[in-house]
């Protein structure tokens, strides 16, 4: 008795698929008229020194105190994460659930500005400085509004804003409405970059105030739509902010061509440090900031 014969699975439709994705991605990158960033720069020796959410490894992040220390600490730019609370305030926090990495729970878009007052959020210093834990000189530290946060960096005018929408949502709450209001009171149309995960938001944040200057973060592992920059045309960049992992030589030949700056995060190793500066990003964004100011300088002086 003869064996049957089995067919081979065709496998054509996976060279179709990839065939659509590089052309998705094709036309995600045509048409992209990113403008200089030399004049948010403001003639500071690039790449820029970005404190994450203030200098996370210093201070207790998206708090003025990390804010001032980022600052002592040599940083040109500061960056830090706004969302909106159930009563409509412009909070200056990270992370949507409080029990991510607190000993608290809620929603902050389900708790008001007077709940999370009550919340201290000191212990996000032990993540880098685990030793804090015998002092109580950051305790308590509570979550600022952003109007606050702007009446502070008045003192500071010098010192540019890496504003980051967090939010998850194609559809919009309010939040770029009242960043941009925000903004617009305080004259900061100038120094301020706003940067977000969510190319929506960024969609939404370019008709509010189009001059001002966006950038679309993503990294290894979101989703495929997101980190091959599917919605680009939608957020309309003027600076890319990959993780710092994926930028390569070859990466920054193709930003470079595309007239895209490069801002990286979150890199607080010494030697992601150097690779960054020999490759030429245009912003570090890093939870140490003392330590890039100290990497700049000896490779500006090897340099010389």
């Amino acid at each position: 008795m003869n064996e049957p014969q089995t067919r081979k699975p065709r496998r054509w439709w996976i060279g179709v698929f990839v065939v659509i994705l590089l052309g998705v991605g094709w036309l995600a990158m045509r048409g992209l008229n990113p403008r200089s960033s030399q004049a948010f720069y403001k003639g500071n020796a690039l790449p820029l020194n970005c404190g994450h959410r203030g200098a996370s490894g210093l201070g207790v992040e998206n708090t003025i105190p990390s804010f001032d220390a980022a600052i002592k600490a040599g940083a040109q730019c500061v960056e830090f994460d706004v969302m909106l609370t159930k009563d409509k305030k412009v909070v200056v926090f990270h992370d949507h659930r409080l029990e991510q990495r607190l000993y608290a729970e809620g929603t902050v878009k389900q708790m008001t500005w007077a709940q999370l007052q009550q919340v201290d959020v000191s212990d996000y210093i032990l993540q880098h400085q685990p030793l804090r834990s015998e002092t109580k000189s950051n305790r308590p530290a509570r979550i600022p509004l952003l109007r606050d946060v702007f009446a502070w960096f008045k003192k500071h005018p010098k010192v540019l804003l890496n504003i980051e929408i967090k939010t998850n949502k194609a559809k919009g709450d309010g939040l770029e409405e009242a960043l941009a209001s925000l903004i617009k009171e305080f004259g900061y149309q100038e120094r301020v970059l706003v940067s977000s995960f969510n190319p929506f938001a960024l969609g939404r944040f370019a008709k509010l105030l189009p001059s001002i200057r966006r950038g679309l973060i993503y990294s290894e592992d979101t989703a495929i739509y997101l980190r091959r920059l599917w919605f680009a045309r939608l957020a309309k960049p003027d600076a890319l902010h990959p993780n710092h992992t994926m930028v390569t030589p070859a990466y920054m030949r193709w930003a470079e061509a595309k007239g895209l700056p490069v801002h990286v995060w979150t890199v607080n190793r010494r030697e992601d440090m150097r690779r960054m500066l020999e490759l030429g990003v245009q912003m570090i964004i890093t939870d140490f900031p003392n330590r890039l100011a100290e990497e700049k300088a000896a490779f500006q002086k090897a340099a010389r």
